[in-house]
């Protein structure tokens, strides 16, 4: 089963909308993290344990599409990120993964590690 999850860092990674932004009182104290160009690596942790991991990267004030957005003509500007389960927290099924995919659909250019 395949689940989108939307996170959020709340004051502190933000995308920079518009130039008044910055400006503003309120985002004196914010990283834009469209303005810090790089490689960035996401971990979850449950209970102390790492359970999974991510990674993405930032280019030109977005995020960098890996492939898989336009291989699976995804046309806004959301990416498609592979997230490494780990741990034994969680009991998946790798074959359902190769073949359901994204929301029953399998994904163009996928592959599991």
């Amino acid at each position: 089963m395949w689940n989108q999850f939307e996170f959020k860092w709340y004051n502190k990674l933000l995308f920079l909308t518009g130039p008044e932004a910055r400006n503003q009182t309120s985002n004196r104290n914010k990283i834009y993290i469209n303005q810090s160009p790089g490689e960035y690596t996401v971990k979850v942790f449950y209970k102390g344990d790492q359970v999974r991991e991510t990674k993405f990267t930032i280019a030109n004030g977005e995020f960098t599409d890996n492939g898989l957005a336009k291989q699976n003509k995804i046309s806004t500007d959301k990416v498609i990120l592979p997230v490494k389960v780990m741990g034994t927290v969680d009991k998946w099924n790798a074959a359902a993964a190769k073949t359901d995919g994204f929301y029953g659909n399998p994904l163009i250019g996928f592959t599991l590690q």
